[in-house]
């Protein structure tokens, strides 16, 4: 947590069965994201690539925090978002949907990107659009701070992922200031930090079906 408030961009790695899909929302959550009488409002946003990975993992979080009200989740044609949600689930799909209305992404305060290996098309679109705007939308905060009823707040990310090619990214100067340019520190984050989740808190075992399930 000392990592996510002192910096804008983080990159988690972890290995399968450390628990960051489960745990990372969670402790946010925790420290005060999503509470309105904090200096991070809004919800936290934690994309899946797939709608059953964003179903699943919104149901055992809500299992583990005893609350159906806390936690919800978002994919095409289904959701249970209510206004009392803080923590959210989604496809990447939907969060691009909500950049086109909401450029500013102004209800969210974090948004976690889990499965960034897998580097699909929405997933990297994500990566690059945010990485660009968010120091500019902290920028604005920053400069409302001192203004009464301002409804701009910082907004946070994490790009998470089990075998995230770190290279792939750290050294993209596309998405990041690789050379700490003070030309392009405005409108280009300088590049994140990392941190590696080693060891696994249990087993994991790999089952297959017997039968093919379509749908």
């Amino acid at each position: 947590m000392e990592a996510i408030n002192s910096d804008d961009i983080l990159i988690l790695c972890g290995e399968t069965g450390s628990g960051k899909t489960t745990q990372l929302p969670q402790f946010l959550y925790e420290a005060g994201f999503g509470n309105i009488n904090s200096g991070h409002p809004g919800l936290i946003g934690v994309t899946q690539p797939r709608r059953v990975a964003a179903v699943s993992t919104a149901q055992r979080v809500s299992d583990e925090l005893n609350s159906k009200e806390v936690v919800g989740y978002q994919v095409r044609y289904d959701t249970n978002v209510s206004d009392r949600t803080i923590i959210k689930f989604m496809t990447d799909g939907v969060l691009i949907r909500e950049i086109q209305n909401d450029p500013l992404l102004l209800k969210y305060s974090c948004i976690v990107l889990d499965e960034a290996h897998e580097r699909n098309v929405n997933t990297d679109l994500l990566i690059g659009w945010l990485s660009r705007f968010i120091p500019q939308r902290n920028a604005m905060a920053k400069k409302e701070q001192t203004v009464r009823g301002s409804k701009i707040y910082p907004l946070k990310l994490i790009i998470m992922s089990a075998t995230l090619r770190i290279n792939d990214f750290l050294k993209n100067d596309h998405l990041f200031n690789l050379n700490n340019d003070p030309l392009r520190a405005q409108s280009v984050p300088s590049v994140p930090k990392v941190i590696e989740i080693k060891s696994r808190q249990h087993s994991v075992t790999v089952h297959f079906n017997k039968r093919t399930i379509f749908g």
